[in-house]
């Protein structure tokens, strides 16, 4: 992810968005062994995801930005 300068990527289960895994998730699920490198994605996955359509305007982001995702 870093190579790449990719911070978050999309987790697809059937073609659906079901969660998002980040950097700062990785590290805290291997922070404790290397073990925990063998866990389930869905394990470390911020699960609670808000989207609008990918039409809208960037000022509909706002509320949600505002809102901050982790009080989801």
């Amino acid at each position: 992810m870093r190579l790449y300068d990719i911070s978050q990527l999309a987790v697809l289960e059937a073609g659906k968005l079901v969660g998002i895994v980040d950097e700062s998730d990785l590290l805290l699920a291997v922070q404790h062994g290397g073990a925990n490198f063998d866990r389930p994605v869905r394990e470390v996955m911020s699960s609670h995801i808000r989207t609008i359509d990918r039409r809208a305007e960037i000022k509909e982001l706002l509320p949600i930005f505002d809102a901050g995702w982790w009080r989801w």
